[in-house]
C-alpha cells in the first residue's frame, strides 16, 4: 500500500457522528449515501470501514420505490485497491439490500402505504406495494436483528402462521399481507426487498470487499457492465434473489474467497454467451456454500453452488458445499472453450434433487455436439458424500481425476456421453469409492473412441452390479477383464476414522496407506506431504495430526 493510503469510516444513517467527515469512527460519515468518493474522500489505496448495520429507510415522497445506490470507483492496480471492509472492532458492518418504508404514507397514494390491521384475520396486517417485489424475501426487524418471514400460500394460511407474508402477485399496487412474529402494528420493522442499498461497481476494477455482511444483496454490476479484479474476502452473503454472483463475459480475475454464501437460487455462476470471452483467471476458494436452490422460489433444475460456463485458468479449491443441487459444474456450449480449470480440496455433501436437479457432486458437462478445446481440467483431493452421483465427467478431452473420495453416493463415478463416436476421456488414479448405493463406476458411453484409464483405486464393497460398462454389469474382477482397466485396483475396507461423521482420515493399518502410485500430486488436501509411495485417497496416512 502507498504511504498516503487513508482509512475512512461510515456508520448507519440518522446518527450524530461529530464532524461527520469520515475521518474517524467518532467523526464517521452519516450513512452510505454520504460517503465521499474521489477528491476529499475515498481514493485508490484507501480503506472504507463500514460500521454497524445499514438499512435504507426510504423516505422520498414519490409514489415509486427508489434504490439507494452506492457508486464505487475503482482502484488503479493491485497495490492501490479500494478496500471496503466490515470488521470495525465492536461494530461489525452489515449492509441490507432490503429497505424499510419511512414514512408509509406518500404523495399520490393517500393512506395506502400505512399498515392496516385485517378485521377478518387476527394478527394480519396489510399495506400496498409501491413497486414489484421479489416474492419471497421479506424480513422482520426484532431485538436480535432481522429475520426472514416465511411465505404463505393464502391469507388463511398466513393467519395461522406467525412470521409469514403473502401477496397475490407481489406486483406494484397489490397488497402485501404480513403476520408478524410479535403482536402489534409492524410499521417500521418490516423490510421489503430489491430497493435497499446496492454497491454499484460498474466496469471498475481493483476493489476488495472484506469481512462485510451482505443481507438480501442486489447485483454489484448490471447489464453490460464489465468489472475486473474484484475480490470478495471473508464476507457473508445471505438471502439472494436468483444468483448470488452472476459473472459474465470479460469479467476476468474475479475472486470469491473464504466467504459464506447461502439461501439463493445459485451461488457463484460464470455466465457466458461467447466462445472465447468467458470469465477467466477466477479464484473461488475457501467458501462455505449451503442451502442453494432449496426455498420453493429458488428451486430449478439448474441450481448449483458453483457453475462455470466456458473460460480458462480457473481455480475452485477448499470449498465446503452442503445442500445444493449440482454443486460444482463445468459446462461448455457448442464451440465454447473451457480449459485449465483446477478443482481441488473441495468437500461436497448432501446434494438435493428438489425440482429435478441433477444433483451431481462435481461434474463436467457440455452440449452434445461440443468438440471445442476442453483440455487441461484437473480434479484431485476432493471428497463427495451422499449425492446421487458423486462425479460425472463428459468431456472428450482428458480429465485428470486423482486422490478423490466418493462416499455413500448412488453412483460414485459416471460417464455416458456419445457424439460422432467420441466419448469421455478420464484418467483416474488413487481414488476411493466407498459404500456406493448403486454403482461404484458407471461408464455407459456407446462410443468406440473413449478413454477410461483407471488404476490404483480402492473400492468397497464389491458386488455383482457395482461396475457398469455399456449395458453390462460386473464385480471388480469382471470389470478389470472387460474394461482392461484397474489392474492394480482392489477391494478392501479403507478403515476411515469416522466416515459417518465425515472424517475420512485413514486409521493405522489402512490398506489405502502406501497403496497408490506417484502421479505428481505431492501433498494431501490438508497440505501435508504424501509418502514416497503415496496413499490412495486425499489424506496422507504418515503425517502427524
Amino acid at each position: 500500500m502507498n504511504a498516503a493510503a487513508r482509512e475512512w469510516y461510515v456508520r448507519p444513517a440518522g446518527g450524530e457522528y461529530g464532524m461527520e467527515n469520515g475521518s474517524s469512527y467518532q467523526d464517521a460519515w452519516d450513512g452510505l449515501l454520504a460517503v465521499v468518493w474521489g477528491e476529499g474522500g475515498v481514493q485508490p489505496g484507501d480503506t472504507l470501514s463500514v460500521c454497524g448495520t445499514h438499512i435504507y429507510r426510504m423516505s422520498n415522497n414519490a409514489h415509486i420505490a427508489t434504490q439507494a445506490v452506492v457508486n464505487v470507483p475503482g482502484g488503479t492496480g493491485e497495490q492501490k485497491r479500494i478496500t471496503i471492509r466490515g470488521d470495525c472492532p465492536g461494530d461489525p458492518g452489515v449492509v441490507w439490500g432490503g429497505y424499510i418504508r419511512d414514512p408509509e404514507k406518500r404523495h399520490g397514494y393517500s393512506g395506502r402505504f400505512e399498515w392496516t390491521e385485517d378485521p377478518s384475520h387476527h394478527g394480519v396486517w396489510s399495506t400496498a406495494l409501491d413497486a414489484g417485489h421479489y416474492g419471497d424475501w421479506f424480513f422482520e426487524q426484532g431485538d436480535s436483528g432481522c429475520h426472514p418471514l416465511e411465505k404463505a400460500s393464502s391469507i388463511d394460511e398466513l393467519a395461522q402462521k406467525k412470521g409469514s407474508h403473502y401477496s397475490v402477485n407481489y406486483e406494484k399496487g397489490s397488497m402485501l399481507y404480513v403476520h408478524p412474529s410479535t403482536e402489534g402494528n409492524p410499521k417500521g420493522r418490516i423490510l421489503f426487498n430489491l430497493y435497499g442499498y446496492r454497491f454499484s461497481i460498474r466496469s471498475n476494477g481493483y476493489i476488495t470487499f472484506r469481512n462485510l455482511g451482505f443481507m438480501n444483496p442486489r447485483p454489484f454490476w448490471m447489464g453490460n457492465e464489465c468489472p475486473h479484479h474484484v475480490r470478495f474476502e471473508k464476507c457473508r452473503l445471505f438471502y439472494g434473489t436468483s444468483r448470488m454472483f452472476s459473472i459474465r463475459d470479460g469479467m476476468d480475475y474475479m475472486e470469491v474467497v473464504d466467504c459464506e454464501i447461502a439461501w439463493a437460487g445459485n451461488g457463484i455462476y460464470t455466465i457466458s454467451s461467447s466462445n472465447t470471452g468467458a470469465p477467466s483467471y477466477y479464484r473461488f476458494t475457501g467458501n462455505y456454500i449451503h442451502d442453494i436452490g432449496v426455498r420453493p422460489i429458488h428451486r430449478n433444475a439448474d441450481s448449483h453452488a458453483i457453475g462455470i460456463q466456458g473460460g480458462t485458468n480457473g481455480l475452485i479449491a477448499d470449498n465446503v458445499i452442503e445442500n445444493s443441487g449440482s454443486s460444482i459444474l463445468l459446462y461448455a456450449f457448442t464451440n465454447q472453450v473451457l480449459r485449465n480449470v483446477v478443482v481441488t480440496r473441495n468437500q461436497v455433501r448432501n446434494c438435493h434433487t428438489l425440482t429435478g436437479t441433477s444433483a451431481y457432486g462435481i461434474s463436467t458437462q457440455c452440449s452434445n455436439n461440443s468438440l471445442s478445446d476442453k483440455s487441461g481440467n484437473q480434479f484431485f483431493d476432493n471428497i463427495v458424500t451422499n449425492c446421487p452421483v458423486g462425479y460425472r465427467f463428459q468431456f472428450e478431452h482428458d480429465q485428470e481425476f486423482y486422490h478423490n473420495i466418493a462416499a455413500y453416493c448412488g453412483i460414485g463415478l459416471e460417464a455416458s456421453r456419445t457424439f460422432n463416436n467420441k466419448g469421455p476421456r478420464i484418467k483416474a488414479r488413487n481414488n476411493i469409492f466407498f459404500s456406493s448405493r448403486i454403482n461404484h463406476v458407471r461408464f455407459a458411453t456407446g462410443a468406440k473412441n473413449y478413454l477410461f484409464d483407471s488404476d490404483y483405486n480402492l473400492y468397497f464393497p464389491d458386488g455383482a452390479n457395482m461396475f457398469v460398462l455399456g449395458q453390462e454389469k460386473f464385480k471388480l474382477k469382471g470389470w478389470q477383464r472387460k474394461s482392461k482397466s484397474d489392474a492394480n485396483s482392489f477391494v478392501a475396507d479403507p478403515l476411515f476414522r469416522n466416515p459417518l461423521d465425515g472424517d475420512f482420515h485413514l486409521k493405522p493399518g489402512s490398506p489405502a496407506a502406501g497403496a497408490g502410485i506417484p502421479i505428481g500430486i505431492t501433498h494431501d488436501m490438508e497440505g501435508l506431504p504424501f509418502p514416497a509411495k503415496p496413499d490412495i485417497g486425499p489424506y496422507s496416512s504418515n503425517a502427524s495430526r
